[in-house]
């Protein structure tokens, strides 16, 4: 007798496979290239495959989201994207069961930044209805 479970292993690659291959920002087009780094609001965040998905006017692209101490920053989840000044940027955290934990927008403002080369977000997916993006340094609510 098979054993179902044994094929999970295969399927989450696969499934990593498809989401990493939407990529991040080829860099055509748009503004300076910019490191988007995306947090978990929970400080040790179950590691249970949960991706972060990032909608920009040039670029979908998601990757797994990091898990660990969120203090350390070798723990966030980061993306090099083109970005302009006043972009919108969709930012969500998406279970492996394609649920959508939490998802927020934020304004890009790089404009007067003390380091325009990267940009924060906090995303909190606690339990629904609570979960949001907190759009941190060089972001703004829209």
């Amino acid at each position: 007798m098979r054993k179902p479970w044994r094929w999970f292993p295969v399927v989450a690659a696969a499934a990593v496979a498809a989401v990493a291959a939407c990529g991040e920002d080829g860099g055509t087009g748009g503004g300076p290239s910019v490191e988007l780094q995306v947090l978990a609001g929970i400080a040790f965040p179950a590691a249970e495959g949960n991706f972060v998905h990032v909608l920009t006017p040039r670029t979908n692209a998601s990757k797994l989201m990091v898990v660990g101490d969120q203090t350390n920053s070798a723990n966030w989840t980061k993306f090099n994207l083109r970005l302009e000044d006043g972009d919108v940027i969709r930012i969500s955290v998406i279970s492996i069961a394609e649920d959508t934990l939490g998802t927020g927008e934020c304004v890009v403002a790089l404009a007067g930044a003390a380091d325009p080369s990267y940009a924060r977000a906090v995303a909190f997916y606690f339990a629904p209805p609570n979960n949001y993006v907190d759009c941190a340094d060089n972001l703004d609510l829209p």
